[in-house]
């Protein structure tokens, strides 16, 4: 209990291993039928039961009387001796048999606690849940967790234990399902006021308070008024996600103690501070600013401004005419897009652009987190370092979860991969 100055398992470095974990382990250190394995720290068995169906020869060296008790009984009549130290010491020569294998030492290679860093970035923050996933089947801990907007509600929900819930729940999700769930709105200042998202993920997680989370937390807001970050780690859970991903323009902002927020994404797109002093043997970022393409400029482009009259006229000038509609430009220009198949006189050429306010807001507020995230990266860099392309989706492709939850896991797996993880 806290404040009981008595240490648990967890504190102690211990974390359940999971069978699926414990089976890819057994692969990789290639155990045989017939070998002898020396299983330091045999816990529960979650290891010991692969190892005797692998046909190994297992000495199980656990301290714990119940434990060793509880080995005994589930495994009577296997190929299995489970010894204390209080029984007499283990012999060095045990170590040394031929074909033996000592497998606590590979597990603590395989197995290590991480801490986890969640990017904003809309839609493509499903790629999270599929970061997690990757992340637990190679048997790692999550033993803190941060995020910013979609990172947030991500990381709110591992920290919770309803990620697995969500990432089915979302996977359901059409367009018009999620106009829905948005709740757009007049005024406010916003465009959505996200309250039937909100029911839903009430329904999902329910009144919980951050500090009861079996992983530690963090939200990340933006104090419109101090113009400061605001980090989350007390408090209702729900309200910490809901200030975390009201990204400008889009979502109406929150209102938490008085302070006015907004997306944590628009002073930390990527939260690596908070978790850095948690007790980890890693840090692995996933951000949702990588660049749309593999070798994308990051320089400043050259240009220069023209009137507006002298644009069009150059527009007739470089397309010609065709049965077929406008061909390729002529000759080089600077870069203006293509014009309709039948200009019209240069004073009445239109030239707004054709995209919605939606998608301004969405690629103003992208272009502004890729910058502040590359020099965040440069400042603090995590270990392991989890890349989506920008071009992967939209901030607004909320129905497209499952696409993007199999790339998220397929990054970090090649992120891990890499780094030795």
């Amino acid at each position: 209990m806290p404040g009981s100055g008595q240490r648990s398992r967890r504190d102690w470095g211990w974390h359940p291993l999971r069978p699926e974990a414990a089976r890819r382990i057994v692969a990789a250190a290639q155990v045989r039928p017939g070998q002898l394995v020396l299983d330091i720290g045999a816990g529960e068995g979650a290891l010991t039961g692969p190892l005797l169906d692998a046909g190994a020869t297992v000495i199980a060296v656990e301290l714990h009387p119940r434990r060793a008790a509880t080995l005994r009984d589930r495994y009577a009549g296997r190929r299995l001796r489970v010894v204390r130290p209080a029984d007499g010491p283990v012999s060095r020569e045990t170590q040394r048999t031929p074909g033996s294998v000592v497998l606590r030492w590979t597990t603590m290679g395989l197995m290590a606690r991480v801490a986890l860093v969640l990017g904003s970035g809309g839609a493509r923050g499903y790629a999270h849940l599929g970061a997690v996933q990757e992340l637990r089947e190679r048997g790692h801990e999550i033993v803190a967790v941060s995020g910013t907007s979609m990172g947030a509600v991500v990381g709110g929900l591992v920290a919770a234990g309803k990620d697995t819930d969500f990432a089915s729940w979302a996977s359901t999700l059409t367009g018009r399902r999620v106009l829905r769930l948005a709740d757009p709105t007049w005024g406010g200042g916003g465009a959505a006021t996200a309250e039937r998202l909100m029911a839903a993920l009430d329904e999902l997680v329910g009144d919980v308070a951050i500090e009861s989370l079996s992983i530690p937390y963090t939200a990340v807001a933006t104090d419109l008024a101090a113009r400061r970050e605001v980090w989350f780690q007390r408090g209702p859970l729900l309200p910490a996600m809901r200030a975390s991903f009201a990204i400008p323009g889009l979502f109406t902002p929150a209102v938490v103690d008085g302070r006015i927020l907004v997306d944590g994404g628009l002073l930390n797109p990527l939260p690596l501070e908070p978790p850095a002093a948690a007790t980890a043997d890693f840090t692995v970022a996933v951000s949702l600013q990588g660049p749309r393409e593999p070798h994308e400029p990051m320089s400043p482009a050259r240009g220069f401004s023209v009137r507006r009259a002298e644009w069009a006229a150059d527009l007739r000038r470089r397309f010609r005419r065709s049965g077929e509609g406008v061909t390729e430009p002529t000759g080089p220009g600077p870069g203006a897009p293509a014009a309709p198949a039948a200009a019209p006189p240069a004073e009445a050429v239109d030239v707004r652009p054709d995209v919605r306010t939606s998608e301004v807001v969405s690629l103003s507020f992208d272009a502004m987190q890729s910058l502040i995230t590359r020099y965040r990266l440069a400042a603090l860099p995590p270990d392991v370092l989890v890349t989506v392309p920008l071009s992967a989706a939209r901030t607004i492709d909320f129905h497209r979860a499952d696409e993007l939850i199999d790339l998220g896991r397929g990054l970090t797996k090649e992120a891990l991969d890499e780094a030795g993880r």
